[in-house]
This record gives structure tokens, sequence and C-alpha cells, in this order.
């Protein structure tokens, strides 16, 4: 899988945990992605560690490394964190440690917290968020993304399906009217999603990777400024050339999110054609993250 684009996409944890078989159509797309779980213990250590290594030197890139270990670590219970601190540390630092990717879209975090949620954030959670956006001193924690994180956290699966079936009460007694939801694949079917990756989607390695070339760039600008003295005061300065690409197709990246969260709450598209549409910017998103990072086009 070294040399497979729809393998490079898998986010880490992804590999990490899984051995992820790669099923192509006669003219090279993409057919499928089955996922077998690793032995807990003898598969993260004799399987994912050896096979980043090898990457490592292969790709001369380290920070893959560093992304298993920690990966290994946090499903080795090797961080010396209580489980049940968990959700809240990643509450307060709007992050997922195990998916090592912000728990708020990056759009919506400078919204006010009540409207911080994504296409597909429970409704069960909006309507929670909205209750606590009218009491007094819970309006700035009200954001439906970090909640339903914090119960997927604490309750794992059982929160899923509580949550879930919150959704199916509130669809049939049309407290919301929700829209149809996009054609169903292997990898949304219960019991099978387990065993299949998703692709494409908005969560893959380049554009998490993106994302993180994005900020160190904007960071190392920042901190170039500061140093100079001349940071926060209004001083015109020749933004670097680099960073100004970067900015642009983070703009894309982010017309792109809308456009698929448009789709996705459409009402009036079909199932079967909400998930074409929606593939298509995906795969549209996933190659202009990686054109940004020096890599091939993806069919």
């Amino acid at each position: 899988n070294k040399d497979d684009p729809y393998y490079q996409e898998l986010p880490e944890w992804r590999k990490v945990l899984f051995w992820n078989i790669i099923l192509h159509n006669d003219d090279g797309t993409l057919k499928t992605i089955i996922s077998l779980p690793k032995p807990f213990e003898y598969g993260l250590l004799f399987g994912s560690i050896p096979e980043s290594a090898l990457d490592w030197i292969y790709r001369d890139n380290p920070d893959n490394m560093k992304e298993t270990a920690s990966q290994i670590a946090q499903a080795l219970k090797l961080v010396p964190l209580p489980t049940a601190t968990v959700p809240i540390i990643e509450w307060w630092a709007n992050k997922s440690m195990f998916f090592d990717r912000p728990i708020v879209p990056r759009d919506k975090e400078v919204l006010e917290p009540v409207l911080q949620y994504g296409a597909h954030t429970s409704e069960t959670v909006k309507l929670i968020a909205e209750f606590m956006d009218k009491v007094p001193g819970l309006k700035e924690i009200a954001s439906p993304a970090k909640i339903e994180n914090l119960i997927h956290g604490f309750f794992a699966a059982g929160g899923s399906l509580a949550l879930k079936a919150g959704d199916w009460l509130i669809e049939q007694f049309g407290i919301v009217d929700t829209p149809p939801e996009p054609k169903m694949t292997l990898a949304d079917i219960p019991g099978i999603r387990a065993f299949v990756a998703r692709f494409p989607s908005a969560n893959t390695k380049s554009i998490e990777d993106f994302y993180k070339k994005y900020n160190e760039l904007n960071r190392k600008w920042e901190s170039t400024k500061e140093r100079a003295g001349i940071r926060g005061y209004g001083i015109k300065t020749a933004t670097p050339q680099n960073l100004l690409y970067y900015r642009k197709v983070a703009k894309t990246l982010s017309t792109l999110r809308k456009q698929a969260d448009i789709i996705y709450n459409s009402k009036n598209i079909s199932p079967e054609k909400k998930r074409e549409m929606l593939d298509n910017i995906y795969l549209s998103m996933i190659n202009v993250a990686r054109a940004a990072l020096g890599k091939k086009e993806i069919k």
C-alpha cells in the first residue's frame, strides 16, 4: 500500500489500528477499503511500528512516525490520563486526541457556541444546546459539536445509540424538519461500517496535513512580526508567497466545505444525488489539499 494514494489518504488512526485492503475498479479508481482490526497489543507493537518506521525511511518523513507513536500511546493507555478526564480535556482544547483534529469545524470556530456544529451533528444535541443557550451561565458552553464529543467520550457506543434514538423520536414527532440523508454506503451500515473505511470524506490525511502546515506557516509569520516589534500596529508588510498561497487554498477548502453543508442540508435533493454530489466535493477537497502539498491528483 505504500504508493497507493487511497491508502495514503486514510487518517493515521485507521492505519495504526487496522490492516486496510484497498480494492480497485478496472480503471484504477477506488472500489472500497476493507479494514481488518489488528490484534490489540501485538498488532500495534509488531505491525504498526515497523510499518511506520519503514514508511519513515521510504518517505524521509519523521512526522508520520510521531503520529503513529502518539496513536499507539493512546490506544495502549501509555498516556497517563484518567479515562474520565479525556473528554473534558478535549472540550477545553477543542481537539479530539484520538482523531487528531478539531472538535468544532474550522469554519465554525468564530461563531457563537450554539452555532458550532457540522452537517452530521445530532439534532438531539442541537436542541440541548439551544436550551443551554437560554440559561444564564450555560450560554458559553452550549456548543453542539463539543457536547456531542463529550457524550461519545463518556458513553462510547451507548451514547451514539442514545443520540440516534433521540434523533429518530424528534423526527417522528415532527419537532424538527430534517433533510433526507445521503444514500447509505457500506461505511454507514451498523455492524459492517466498522470494517469499511469511508472514502472520500472531509477528514483525510492530506486535508489534515494541509491545515497543520498552514497553521505552522501562519504561526511562523506572526512570530516573525512579533520579534520585529511590528505586529498589531497596522504596519503593512509583504506576506511570504507560500503563506499567501496557503491562505488561498484554505479559502477554497472553506468554500467547498460550505457547499457540502448546503447539499447535505438540502430537502430537495434525492439521497442518491446527494451522495454523488458530496463525494465529488470531498474528492475535490482532497485533490486541492494534495496539490498544495505537492502530491498527484487522485482519480
